[in-house]
């Protein structure tokens, strides 16, 4: 008996086991609906890096203590809305409400898909402009709002779901005020040093830096501070851990963005070179601008080559500018120019076809002067939509129909095959996750998981004809809980007959015991 009872529950004990591992498997992985495989190898190597220009697309706030003109008493965001409207420039995430485009003020929603794709494309890490220094008396409230998808990659890139693992850095400019300790404090301890930041190979962080006056000072003092801090071992902020910087880095990797002269760049501290966005005139051929742009390249000794995907500010001509004024604090009277972009009818060149910026993009793989320490490209841009330089996927005249077709060419580059792009996640105005396929397949679901539509790329229902399908698939969400149920149910049973054999046995050894203890007493 007791060996069946041993056997009983080591059986049990297996059970169960088996039951924990099968539910912790068929737990979902929340990853925004669109995960990249993080196994994928190019068969073109090379690092590459992509303009970020979030501060526009984002929420483009003020910040406290700034006080506005009033007729400038709006987002930047709003502005660039306006113009974008009733074009093919309109990126995936924004919103249609009332016949008018807005985007999403913190856009996180979308975030996942966004980087996804980009890493899909080829793309390792986004350079972010750093939008700072407009409000000198809280530069800590001005980088929450204008910097709002910079704060969240740095924050996002350790949690388990965030797998696309693209890299960041950041770019400055004249606006950064490098003079003030606390503004040196916010670069360094929140970004610089911490996990995900795009380094050079001997470790040191890369920070690009748009030519200003104040180039020389902004190197001196950063590369001061950071020393110091990889030195001590810990950020200023103490709450910090450890910086994830070697022990042994004691400054930068620079790169100077439109300098004067590749010389004057490496006189005032800077490691390399490169450029932003190309121009043209009157919708010249797109070859045109990028010969222009390659020339470029061969004029220094480490050349970080930049990659135009487009040129036109149409868009920025005329009553169409966006200037944005605002005064220094709420009781100054000094007004100054916050944000201003601006172009003019001729300034656009022809939309570049696939194959043409591939071929921009193969010369700047091949360029020979790039450092060895940061053997990158970089593309202008991501998402300079206004700027008609953009790789990010833009809305088509079809509902949730998205253009992937610079992705689609870039990732037949990079990896050899253009198949295999990550569905796009985005919340409708309902909150509910609109998913688009790579075939275009939509389906539309509940935070639950339960599928309310699911339409092919020409909006045929897929599930008109199928009851069953629909059912099943609504009630997909719930698949895994009554899997779970089914578990716990067998689980219980064995266990109640363990329980009840356990109970009979030790009844049946009283009843033998009985007539032993009644002979003793006579």
């Amino acid at each position: 008996m007791k060996k069946l009872l041993v056997l009983l529950l080591t059986i049990c004990i297996a059970f169960s086991s088996v039951c924990v591992v099968a539910f912790a498997e068929a737990e979902p992985v929340t990853d925004g609906g669109s995960a990249v495989e993080n196994n994928e190898e190019k068969t073109v190597e090379s690092l590459v890096g992509a303009f970020y220009l979030q501060g526009e697309s984002g929420a483009g706030l003020m910040g406290s203590g700034i006080v506005t003109q009033s007729e400038h008493d709006y987002q930047i965001a709003d502005k660039m809305a306006a113009n974008l409207n009733g074009t093919n420039k309109i990126p995936f995430y924004a919103f249609d409400k009332d016949g008018s485009v807005f985007f999403d003020s913190y856009a996180e929603d979308y975030f996942f898909s966004e980087t996804n794709a980009a890493k899909a494309a080829g793309i390792d890490f986004f350079a972010y402009n750093l939008y700072m220094g407009y409000d000198t008396s809280s530069p800590a409230n001005l980088i929450k709002n204008m910097n709002r998808q910079l704060i969240y990659h740095s924050a996002k890139y350790d949690l388990a779901e965030f797998t696309s693992k693209i890299n960041y850095a950041v770019v400055i400019d004249g606006d950064y005020d490098s003079t003030k300790a606390k503004e040196r404090d916010i670069l360094i301890d929140k970004f610089l040093t911490q996990k995900g930041y795009q380094t050079a190979t001997d470790g040191r962080p890369v920070v690009f830096i748009v030519w200003n006056e104040n180039i020389a000072t902004q190197i001196e003092r950063l590369n001061k501070d950071l020393k110091k801090i990889v030195a001590d071992g810990a950020n200023p902020d103490k709450a910090q851990p450890k910086t994830a910087l070697n022990d042994d880095v004691e400054k930068m990797y620079v790169i100077a963005l439109n300098a004067p002269s590749y010389q004057e760049a490496i006189g005032v501290g800077a490691d390399a070179v490169s450029w932003l966005e190309g121009t043209g005139k009157s919708g010249e051929a797109y070859t045109n601008m990028t010969a222009k742009v390659e020339a470029n390249w061969a004029t220094g000794e480490k050349v970080v080559p930049n990659v135009v995907t487009g040129f036109d500010k149409t868009l920025l001509a005329g009553d169409k500018a966006i200037e944005i004024t605002a005064k220094k604090a709420s009781n100054s009277k000094e007004l100054t120019v916050r944000y201003s972009r601006s172009g003019a009818a001729d300034d656009y060149v022809a939309k570049a076809t696939a194959e043409e910026l591939v071929a921009h993009t193969k010369k700047a793989v091949e360029t020979t002067n790039k450092p060895a320490e940061f053997n990158a490209v970089m593309f202008y841009a991501w998402d300079d939509f206004l700027g008609g330089a953009f790789l990010c996927p833009t809305k088509t005249d079809k509902v949730n129909q998205y253009d992937t077709t610079y992705l689609k060419a870039l990732r037949g580059y990079f990896y050899g095959k253009t198949e295999g792009m990550p569905a796009l996640s985005v919340l409708d105005n309902s909150n509910n996750v609109v998913t688009t396929e790579e075939d275009g397949t939509v389906t539309t679901t509940t935070s639950k998981g339960e599928v309310l539509s699911k339409v092919d790329k020409d909006g045929n229902n897929l599930l008109a004809n199928s009851d069953n399908q629909q059912g099943n698939e609504n009630n997909g969400g719930n698949n895994a809980d009554y899997t779970l149920y089914i578990i716990i149910g067998a689980a219980a049973v064995v266990i109640i007959a363990v329980a009840v054999i356990v109970i009979v046995a030790v009844s049946k050894k009283k009843k033998k015991a009985a007539p032993a203890e009644e002979k003793t007493e006579e």
